[in-house]
């Protein structure tokens, strides 16, 4: 779904924007466009998937929920977006936390903390802990088995 005005619409809700103060509408609504991002979109909300190396081994995932969507909507969302991104070659998905506390990804899923500290330029954004989940840890994971 690569509707710059929808996703814009979503970034751009109160409770969206409560949850993710440092959300930029406009950022979202221009990258949906992009060659290197995958937008999915689901009925209250979606996940964006930003391509992190020319191969597409590595993608970082953002999720936008509207509060109707947070729950089962975006439980089963994640989990099928994580099982069509590792189908069709990512190795390792990562999710930057930043001080909200609906940034860090489902533990049940797999994701583990990285090794590396964020840098300092992310730390500056906001960002608290870099989290990966690698193929293996995602099929080894309760949330695959549930699927």
């Amino acid at each position: 779904h690569r509707d710059p005005a929808w996703w814009r619409s979503l970034a751009s809700s109160p409770s969206i924007v409560a949850a993710m103060p440092d959300i930029d509408p406009e950022l979202v609504a221009a990258s949906v466009v992009q060659d290197h991002v995958t937008p999915l979109a689901s009925l209250n909300g979606g996940l964006l998937f930003v391509r992190a190396d020319a191969l597409g081994f590595v993608e970082d995932m953002h999720a936008l929920f509207l509060p109707a969507g947070r729950g089962h909507e975006a439980n089963s969302a994640v989990k099928s977006a994580l099982d069509l991104k590792f189908t069709r070659g990512a190795c390792l998905i990562t999710v930057t936390q930043t001080t909200s506390p609906m940034s860090k990804p489902p533990l049940s899923f797999g994701f583990r903390p990285a090794v590396l500290a964020p840098s300092a330029a992310a730390l500056e954004a906001g960002a608290v802990r870099l989290w990966v989940l690698t193929v293996e840890a995602w099929r080894a994971s309760p949330a695959f088995r549930r699927l």
